[in-house]
């Protein structure tokens, strides 16, 4: 903990009071190495940066678009399968199936063209299971601001050549 943990301070100018020890807590949940205390924020505009690593980025095209013309939010989920599935391979070190997804909301639509941006960050890792909070964020080319799209936990289970469930070694 740094010498700041101890303190807080309060703005009321601006109307918010921040503690410096829950931050710093929050802080070192997401980037130490204890993986079973990794948080994800919820959907709102106090988190303006996308929280975890780039795992997978593609450009929308027009054959993933609905009948609204707007990129299919099945074309969004398969992207973050994909890319969540990406790093739960690695954990597992070897093949992983895909087991459950949790809540999803979209809080904007996607146009063909936008550049869009899975990221991830490991919450938990298993026995034999690996639960992956990603975060999608889009933007068009000429665009120099990102918004984000949505977020979910996906959960995926470490499986042998037989398709069975099997231990995570760490």
């Amino acid at each position: 903990m740094t010498f700041f943990s101890y303190f807080s301070f309060n703005t009321k100018k601006a109307g918010f009071h921040i503690g410096i020890e829950s931050y710093s807590r929050y802080n070192a949940a997401l980037y130490n190495n204890n993986l079973n205390s990794r948080v994800m924020p919820k959907l709102d505009e106090s988190y303006p940066e996308p929280k975890g690593e780039l795992q997978l980025r593609v450009v929308a095209q027009p054959s993933d678009v609905n009948a609204n013309g707007d990129i299919s939010g099945g074309w969004l989920v398969s992207q973050m399968d994909n890319a969540a599935s990406i790093v739960a391979s690695r954990i597992a070190k070897g093949r992983t199936a895909t087991m459950a997804m949790g809540d999803m909301s979209f809080m904007r639509p996607i146009r063909v063209g936008s550049v869009v941006c899975c990221y991830t960050h490991i919450a938990h890792v298993g026995k034999s299971s690996v639960r992956i909070n990603i975060e999608v964020w889009s933007r068009m080319p000429e665009d120099t601001e990102r918004n984000k799209v949505t977020e979910a936990e996906f959960v995926y289970v470490a499986i042998d050549q037989n398709r069975r469930i099997r231990s995570i070694e760490l």
